[in-house]
């Protein structure tokens, strides 16, 4: 599996003969629009950043928990060709924790704060929407897992690419922008807590029991009434629009 960082792809084959994911053209959307009916679907995904804009609707199975779960759900997929489109033909979307250090290091075990959340998740999507956010063109791309013969292979994907085509029709015309109020943010720790901390972890360092530490503290905010997730990502992608 993996995502890699977004390049630039102007090539544009609708179809290519081997176990490789079938790319099929279709018309120029905003993919923040086209998203937006799905957005609260369990286990979607939208990468947005760069040169190239994924979307993943419908996952064939969630993964939680750590590299041992990714690793056995990975091990029954076979290899593809790269697409023809895109950077991404199909596999593994989703995050890894800073906590899946301690699967490969020998760690404390890190401070109980904040939302109880696993330290991995991912969707695996046998199909999803590609954005070339540079050429403004647009295709799906899907793969024929699990079949292993060239024929299987391609009429699994030709299919699983025109179920999609049809979940994308309840795409709406644009969607209302979002207003909500100012929030009063609040810092976990005072300024001289903060200080207290740095104090100690320059300690430490004289000391030579660590040689660096990233000295972090978390702000908190009430929801503002009105701000759905989405409309949040939205304006973080406006804002911040990191690759």
């Amino acid at each position: 599996m993996g995502i890699v960082p977004p390049t630039v792809f102007c090539r544009f084959e609708p179809y290519m003969v081997g176990l490789t994911p079938f790319c099929l053209p279709i018309p120029w959307r905003d993919p923040f629009v086209v998203f937006a009916p799905h957005a609260h679907r369990p286990g979607a995904a939208f990468l947005y950043g760069g040169e190239a804009a994924i979307l993943g609707l419908h996952p064939t199975a969630r993964i939680s928990g750590g590299f041992a779960e990714m690793a056995e759900a990975l091990a029954t997929r076979p290899y593809a060709e790269s697409p023809s489109f895109g950077p991404f033909g199909g596999g593994a979307i989703g995050y890894f924790g800073y906590e899946l250090g301690g699967e490969v290091e020998h760690l404390p075990p890190p401070a109980i704060s904040g939302p109880s959340l696993p330290n991995l998740a991912v969707a695996l999507f046998d199909a999803v929407v590609v954005f070339d956010l540079c050429c403004h063109r647009a295709a799906v791309v899907a793969s024929g897992h699990p079949e292993v013969t060239l024929s299987a292979w391609n009429r699994l994907a030709q299919d699983r690419a025109a179920a999609l085509v049809v979940a994308l029709g309840s795409a709406p015309a644009a969607i209302p922008q979002e207003t909500w109020a100012e929030s009063e943010w609040t810092a976990d720790w005072s300024p001289s807590e903060y200080e207290h901390r740095i104090r100690q972890t320059l300690d430490k360092i004289h000391a030579g029991d660590i040689f660096q530490a990233n000295i972090a503290q978390r702000f908190t905010a009430p929801r503002p009434s009105g701000m759905s997730a989405y409309g949040l990502f939205r304006r973080l992608c406006r804002d911040n629009p990191a690759p």
